[in-house]
């Protein structure tokens, strides 16, 4: 979990707008506030979805008894590697979220004892995300909020920079993250899975 609570996120969108902070986001209603939070949250989900070291899961997937192979709803992204490589899977489908074999009529049922070796990028909520993640989901979600909400070319300048400083800052912190062994530490921060395990908290 970061630094930065999902209030003080808002509270830092609202202020860069010219706006007063609010003490909580228990709102009813639309308003500053809902739209706030709908934008950070887009944005935390826009800035996860190339993969980062924080949200990337290396394993091996196979299908249930009925042949279906399910993962968690919170996977924004697959793709198959290693021996897999050249299979071609995609997800479908929500609550619950399923494997269908392109390579295969689109179907979801796969043959018992296949095994596909795959790569899982997840959708992190923002007060589970690390800091630098969390400043640059709100710096950019900052800009478009004024952007939206106020229209400030001037101001937009300013808070580009803000963005583009803590995207920086983001993208520093996953590559230091990376010099260490990457299967083994995503593995051991996330936990090892089979099908339909990585539901957990988020």
């Amino acid at each position: 979990m970061g630094s930065l609570s999902k209030l003080a996120a808002v509270n830092r969108m609202l202020v860069a707008a010219g706006e007063f902070p609010v003490s909580t986001l228990t709102v009813t209603g639309s308003n500053d506030v809902t739209i706030a939070v709908q934008i950070l949250d887009e944005t935390a989900t826009l800035i996860q979805m190339a993969g980062t070291n924080t949200n990337t899961l290396f394993t091996t997937l196979s299908p249930d008894t009925s042949g279906k192979i399910y993962v968690a709803d919170n996977i924004i992204s697959l793709d198959t590697t290693g021996f897999s490589r050249d299979r071609s899977v995609a997800l479908e489908g929500r609550n619950p979220t399923y494997l269908i074999d392109l390579d295969n009529e689109r179907t979801s049922t796969f043959t018992q004892g296949t095994e596909l070796e795959v790569k899982l990028v997840l959708n992190i909520p923002f007060d589970d995300l690390e800091t630098a993640d969390q400043y640059a989901a709100t710096d950019i979600a900052a800009r478009r909020y004024q952007f939206l909400t106020v229209g400030d070319k001037n101001v937009d300048a300013v808070l580009q920079e803000q963005a583009l400083l803590s995207r920086i800052q983001m993208r520093a912190k996953d590559i230091r993250a990376r010099d260490a062994n990457f299967t083994r530490n995503t593995k051991s921060s996330w936990g090892a899975i089979g099908t339909r395990r990585l539901i957990g908290p988020w």
